[in-house]
This record gives C-alpha cells, structure tokens and sequence, in this order.
C-alpha cells in the first residue's frame, strides 16, 4: 500500500542524506503532505513546516527557537519523546495539544541525525487522515476487484465486526445507504438475536484462524425487516498489525424458497397444505420403530366424507374444495403435536395417534373424531351437515408394519361403509378373512370362464302333484 507511512519513512531516508545541506533539506521538507518538525533535547524548535501548521495551529515564528514542550500533552508525552534521542529511527502514536488547547492523536516517525546528536526531527502523521488513507486503500482493493460491481454483497469488517466497507450491491440488498451502517456493528444490525452468537462463534474462527471460510450461510435481517439467505466465502487480510475480514456473500433467498417449494410439493397436500401420502407413511414408519423401541401402542383411523360427489355435483367443486380444507383445519385443530392427520386425496382423510393407552383411550378418540361432524360447516354462504364414515387398525395387535396397518384401516373403512356409512368399525381378522374368500371366489371365477371350466345345465321344474313339466 502506497500509504503516510511510507512518505514518512521516505522523507526520512531523504533527510538523512541531505541534512547537511540545509537548504535542500528545508526545501524538501517545507512543502511536504505530512507535518514535520524538528527539535533539540530541550526541545528547542528548530524546524517547523507548512503541514505541522495546519495540523497543530501554530506560526513558525512561535515555533522557531521557542520552547516547544508547551504544546505536548503532559510530561508522560515529553519523556516519551526524550527517550527516542538515544534511538536513530522510532515510532510511536501519541497526542499533541493544539494552539487552540484541543488534543489531536498523531502518529510519530522520530528521526535522529547521528552527527548532531540533540537534533531531533519529527514526522507526524494524523490519525484521522491515516484513518482515511486506509479508507481509500480499501475502496481502491474493491475497485480494482471485478466482484466490486457483481451482484455479490461484499462487506469489509475489522476484528471486532465493525464495519468499514459496504459495496453497491450491499446497499441495494439491504436498503441501508453506506453512511448509515459504517463504523457500526454487524451483529447489531444485521444479525438476529436467536442466530447471533453462532455466527459470532464462526466471525471468531474466521479472526483468529485467518482461513478461508467456503459455503457458510445465514440470514440477514434487511432495512424493511424482510430477511435474506446469504452463501458466505470469507477471508482475512493484514492492514499493518489489524485484521481485516473481507466477506463476499451471495444471495440466495430465492433458491432456498423454491427448494422449500419443491420440498412442499413433494410432502404436503396442495389444497390443504396437510401432509400427504408419501410424508404420512414416513412420519408412520418413525412411529411403529418408537412404539416397538418403547414397547407403546398406535393407532391409524381412515376417514371418508359420505357422499361427498353429491356435494361436488349440487354446489360445484370450488365449493367441495373449500370444504374439503375446512375439515383439513378442523381435524388438525383437534389432535395433539404428536399426531398427524394427512390427505392422501380427494376426500380421503388418514390420521395417526401415537401413545394409545388401551381400548378406552382408543374408542375416546375415534368418539371424539366423530364428533368433530356434528356441526354443521359454513361454506360460501352455505351451512353444509356432512357424514364421515372411519376404518381404525391398531399396532402392534393388527399389524407388524405400516403398509399392513394401513391396508387393515382400509379394510375396516370399507366395513363401516358396507354397513350403512356414517360410523366407525375397527379391523378384525375375520374382515380380512371374508375378503379374502370374496377375492379367492372371483379369482376362481376369472380362471373357470378362461379355461372353459363353465357349462349350462338345464334342469326342469316338474309339478310332483301333477308330474307335469
């Protein structure tokens, strides 16, 4: 970095080849961008130039010949000062008062010439110019950088997370204009307290390692409040003896909300936004391996809207799927965190309770399922009475595995139907034994007419009384 200090040094090393040449040294000296003055070790001034006097108010008349410890800050400062005579190159931050007795914070180069030993010459840099210098070095680091103007927020941090950069795109991203967010902290501003001190632990790692961080990503809280998913690629750079972190952040709030759109469709139900088939058999999966690890009970009931095509066809589909996600909000609004109820479609409801009790506990719930049907549901203007009928299989005296429990609630679903709707029937194995009976006879069936297994006998009905055919 072409900065102050290597100005200083450079006048320096001039100094040193010139100062016996007194006129070339005062000539190079006097008009320099840094203020420089000179002093013997009682701290006489002998050389003052253009720059001190704007730094520090004073005339080179005050200067020249005077005692010069007046405008020193205290006699800390001064000896301070005397200690570099007895070094040939020092630097040191300190402060100095000004004619108008405020301080100002200055950055010494002191230079003592060997062939005069009390000859002293001071090189001072300002803090507050520093601070801009370094500024500059930093806008021109982004500026010569291609990313400067990529649509990448890219924020300069020093090690305590203040900020001292913030790019275009930054601005433009989070609605903060630069001026309203430098020097301050980003933690306090962009970070949001329950993801705070996790991505303090990460800007820790980043500091004190000093190692590329690839692929970190976290939200930032906007101007508006809206928030933003931002992929992070940090590194750190030395400016003298601070660390500087450099993050180059990419915004990726879209891509997460079509991931999480994607993940929506695939899992849950798009007109009731319950779970569907596919998530159902998953969460009843993780269920049957808890209830067998804990030695519990569960229970799956299928629900089927009676009659459910009338209401299509009398009140249109609009309505029927209105309805449909008003007994979606009723039946998720009636049982515990711990259950699930699902669409697996059209008016196909299937709930799971974990935790069943005993036989009381069950019919408990599926009473109070039930119930849930005795109001009437209002619908666009319409006070619609609707009739479920309910199929329920229990684990693990039904069933070992999920597709067995369902297959057995659907069974027992069917059953209650047959039996004239509007209740509930719980599996039992001579259920399935009568399907399968039915199932066997139609495969018999099926094979008797292909292989030509069926015939047509015809037998006459004869009067016994009369013997007449």
């Amino acid at each position: 970095m072409s900065s102050l200090y290597d100005s200083s040094a450079m006048l320096a090393a001039k100094l040193k080849e010139l100062y016996q040449d007194t006129k070339k040294y005062k000539f190079i000296l006097e008009d320099a961008n840094i203020a420089v003055f000179g002093y013997d070790s009682k701290f006489r001034g002998v050389f003052w130039n253009n720059a001190a006097k704007k730094v520090f108010g004073y005339e080179k008349e005050e200067i020249i010949g005077k005692n010069i410890e007046s405008f020193i800050r205290f006699a800390y400062i001064k000896s301070d000062c005397l200690g570099f005579l007895n070094e040939s190159s020092s630097f040191i931050k300190t402060s100095f008062l000004r004619k108008d007795k405020s301080f100002v914070e200055i950055y010494c180069n002191f230079l003592k010439i060997e062939e005069q030993e009390d000859l002293i010459f001071c090189f001072c840099i300002e803090e507050n110019s520093l601070k801009k210098e370094k500024k500059k070095y930093r806008e021109e680091i982004l500026k010569n950088n291609i990313l400067y103007m990529a649509d990448l927020l890219i924020v300069m941090l020093d090690k305590e997370a203040n900020i001292i950069e913030f790019n275009q795109f930054a601005q433009k991203l989070t609605g903060y204009a630069k001026e309203e967010v430098l020097y301050k902290n980003w933690f306090d501003i962009f970070i949001d307290k329950e993801n705070k001190e996790e991505i303090k632990r990460v800007f820790k790692e980043v500091i004190e390692e000093e190692n590329f961080h690839w692929g970190h990503e976290n939200e930032i809280v906007c101007k508006d409040g809206s928030k933003k998913m931002i992929s992070w690629h940090n590194s750190v750079f030395r400016e003298e003896d601070e660390k500087i972190v450099i993050a180059m952040g990419m915004d990726i709030t879209d891509k997460i909300d079509t991931q999480k759109s994607l993940e929506k469709m695939a899992n849950f139900d798009y007109l009731t936004s319950l779970p569907n088939r596919y998530l159902f058999e998953d969460r009843l999966k993780h269920a049957i391996f808890t209830a067998q690890r804990d030695n519990k009970k569960l229970m799956t009931m299928f629900l089927d809207i009676d009659n459910f095509k009338s209401i299509n066809d009398t009140l249109g589909h609009r309505i029927g799927d209105r309805l449909l996600q008003s007994v979606a909000l009723r039946l998720q609004n009636s049982i515990r965190k711990s259950d699930t109820v699902a669409r697996f479609g059209g008016d196909f409801f299937v709930l799971l309770f974990e935790n069943i009790k005993n036989e009381k506990h069950t019919i408990s719930i599926v009473k109070n399922i039930f119930n849930l049907f005795k109001k009437p549901f209002e619908v666009g203007g319409h006070e619609i009475y609707v009739n479920v009928s309910g199929g329920v299989s229990l684990y693990p005296s039904d069933c070992p595995d999920s597709a067995c429990l369902l297959r057995c609630a659907d069974i027992a679903l069917h059953n209650a139907k047959k039996e004239g709707k509007n209740d509930f029937c719980f599996y039992n194995r001579k259920m399935n034994d009568e399907i399968m009976k039915r199932v066997r006879l139609e495969s018999y069936l099926r094979n008797a007419l292909k292989n030509g297994e069926l015939f047509l006998v015809y037998q006459p009905q004869i009067d016994l009384k009369t013997k007449k055919v």
